[in-house]
């Protein structure tokens, strides 16, 4: 399974709700950027239900939930989805 929605429609959507949207490589990654929001345990919760509700695409929201990965950032949390490109349009 794979996301359908685009990166840039992505972030575009998580800024709506508030998310802040970055670009990542996580782990084994070998520095590949990927999609990736920051914040609290209901951030990637926020994204899904967006997507599902606002988007009407319920695939592509249980893509999200099957498919994040999550690191520590010191005091916060990046969520992020290996399978998805960096968007072009984050606001870092």
């Amino acid at each position: 399974m794979m996301c359908n929605i685009t990166p840039n429609d992505l972030a575009d959507l998580a800024y709506e709700y508030g998310l802040k949207v970055r670009s990542y490589s996580g782990r084994g990654m070998h520095s590949r950027p990927c999609f990736a929001i920051t914040g609290d345990a209901s951030a990637p919760m926020k994204l899904a239900v967006g997507v599902a509700v606002d988007m009407g695409a319920g695939d592509d929201a249980d893509y999200l939930a099957d498919h994040m990965q999550v690191d520590s950032l010191g005091l916060g949390q990046v969520f992020y989805w290996p399978g998805i490109e960096a968007p072009t349009n984050v606001g870092d």
